[in-house]
């Protein structure tokens, strides 16, 4: 599957062909990015990685996958920390 990191499909979920796979073979999926909050990019990117996360993890959530996450930056402050872990 070939999801573009910010492409815009408002009528379709990329993610979910992904999370069927997963389902069939009962796979996890491991998503990047659980740092990252919207305010850390400019607006002018159209960067949303909260949302993305956001979907990522209801999508997964209907087929039943389990989604593990990680950080995509090097971070070592407390809040980046505490969006990990939570």
């Amino acid at each position: 599957y070939n999801v573009r990191a910010g492409a815009q499909h408002e009528a379709r979920n990329g993610y979910e062909g992904i999370c069927k796979l997963c389902a069939q073979f009962d796979a996890h999926l491991n998503f990047t990015c659980v740092e990252m909050r919207d305010s850390d990019h400019n607006p002018y990117a159209r960067c949303g990685p909260e949302g993305l996360l956001r979907q990522v993890r209801l999508t997964a959530a209907q087929y039943n996958v389990s989604v593990a996450g990680e950080n995509a930056l090097c971070r070592f402050d407390t809040e980046a920390f505490n969006r990990i872990i939570s």
